[in-house]
């Protein structure tokens, strides 16, 4: 009886230090081009940390164990059209709800378009979208270690170019929180479809039953 209870004690032990552990990631390296293949020098470090402070997990991944996440797991299969077909404008609303902060990042992109026009244009709105998010994702005291440049590729066709190096946290909670109100609006949604479809079904059965009694 006592192992059987002890049994049951691990996962909910486990579900309860999780929801009170904050989420570290340390992103290295990251190079992206629609030049030239990908790099496979970059790592990702992620730890958790219980109340922020005490470490009990910790992990890297690189190209090759992500290579082989993806045989195990087909993360290729995974439709990414279906995935932006089934985004929602409450999707955005319960992301906003995360409780995200980057720590440390060093980011510079490199755009170009055909047209120099929309190169111009294009940088300096991207940059202005980063300068707006940037302020309320990072930490007041970390806000000098957040850097990031943006800048425009002339005569060079449709190129782009990141190179990414962050540091950020996430509170587990308020991501489960926020996985959990997309997940609830989904169901609403779907609910209230549903109910349109059978008030849409009933009308139809009456308009015929009162089309062939006038008949």
């Amino acid at each position: 009886m006592i192992l059987v209870l002890f049994l049951l004690l691990i996962p909910i032990v486990l579900i309860v230090l999780i929801l009170l552990s904050t989420l570290k990631i340390d992103i290295k390296n990251i190079k992206l081009t629609n030049l030239s293949r990908i790099n496979k020098s970059y790592k990702i470090n992620i730890k958790l940390k219980l109340f922020n402070h005490l470490q009990w997990i910790a992990f890297t991944l690189n190209y090759e164990r992500i290579k082989r996440i993806n045989r195990k797991i087909h993360l290729d299969q995974i439709d990414i059209k279906k995935l932006e077909r089934d985004f929602k404008l409450s999707d955005i609303k319960e992301i906003a709800k995360i409780k995200l902060k980057i720590t440390n990042m060093n980011l510079e992109i490199k755009l170009g378009f055909e047209d120099i026009f929309f190169t111009t244009y294009g940088v300096a709105i991207i940059a202005s979208i980063i300068s707006i998010i940037l302020p309320h994702i990072s930490k007041a005291e970390d806000i000098d270690s957040v850097k990031y440049n943006v800048k425009p590729i002339y005569n060079k066709g449709n190129t782009s170019y990141i190179e990414l190096d962050t540091k950020f946290e996430i509170a587990i909670f308020s991501l489960v929180k926020s996985l959990t109100g997309m997940y609830k609006n989904r169901k609403d949604i779907k609910y209230e479809s549903n109910i349109v479809k059978k008030q849409s079904f009933n009308n139809n059965i009456c308009n015929r039953y009162s089309s062939q009694n006038l008949s």
